[in-house]
């Protein structure tokens, strides 16, 4: 990055930062800029905090999603594609003026009980199934990296 010391910066990969890696790019340089984590990435500098006002804040465009969790107590009778679709169902019937009789009817059509209806509805919530949105990473473990280059 021009303008600043090699020694206040560093080259991060996404192999080294595993999930926790928040760009769509596999690698980056961060620096420390007059003691603000900055990041060059895709041939532009970004800052990692609205308290940079050096440079433009990373856009949302170059974060990934974040990595669902493992689900806690899948149903294992289903296939995971089976539970995909019933949870897009439960989404549906959550949605109707009478949610409690959507899913009644979805129990008996699909041969759930309340219990695996419960398991599928937690599996989805945990493991952010469609139609939930996809948050995005924060850039946290990134600006806790770079914050080892400003000392």
């Amino acid at each position: 990055m021009a303008g600043v010391a090699d020694a206040q910066q560093r080259r991060v990969s996404k192999n080294a930062f595993g999930n926790d890696w928040p760009l769509v790019a596999d690698s980056a340089t961060l620096a420390c800029n007059q003691d603000q984590v900055v990041i060059h990435v895709e041939g532009h500098d970004y800052a990692l905090s609205d308290a940079n006002k050096s440079f433009p804040l990373l856009p949302d465009n170059l974060l990934g999603p974040a990595h669902p969790k493992w689900p806690s107590n899948p149903l294992s009778r289903l296939r995971q594609e089976e539970r995909q679709h019933r949870f897009t169902q439960l989404t549906a019937c959550a949605k109707q003026s009478d949610a409690a009789a959507c899913r009644r009817e979805l129990g008996a059509t699909a041969h759930l009980s309340d219990q695996e209806l419960d398991q599928i509805d937690v599996e989805g919530h945990e493991r952010l199934w469609p139609p939930l949105p996809r948050p995005r990473h924060t850039v946290d473990a990134l600006v806790d990296a770079g914050k080892w280059l400003c000392k």
